[in-house]
């Protein structure tokens, strides 16, 4: 299980979410393969914009706040936090 972060830079929170929703669904329809076995592999994003203020710690809570939601939730998820 590993966890990056992206930036989706100067997007309306709209475009974010297709954006993030349009990752999910390739990721998802994705083939992995590994010794000769196809794996599954799916994605939980936790989605979170930024705020007047905003430190980057604050934003980073946020979002891994709604992708630890999107996990708990049934992973393969994309979890919109505000």
């Amino acid at each position: 299980e590993e966890e990056f972060v992206m930036v989706l830079n100067r997007l309306v929170p709209e475009k974010s979410l297709e954006i993030s929703n349009r990752i999910r669904s390739k990721v998802e329809i994705s083939k992995l393969i590994y010794s000769e076995q196809i794996l599954k592999v799916t994605i939980s994003i936790g989605l979170a914009h930024h705020r007047a203020g905003d430190t980057v710690d604050a934003l980073l809570a946020r979002s891994i706040e709604a992708m630890k939601e999107a996990k708990l939730n049934g992973k393969n998820l994309v979890k919109e936090i505000s």
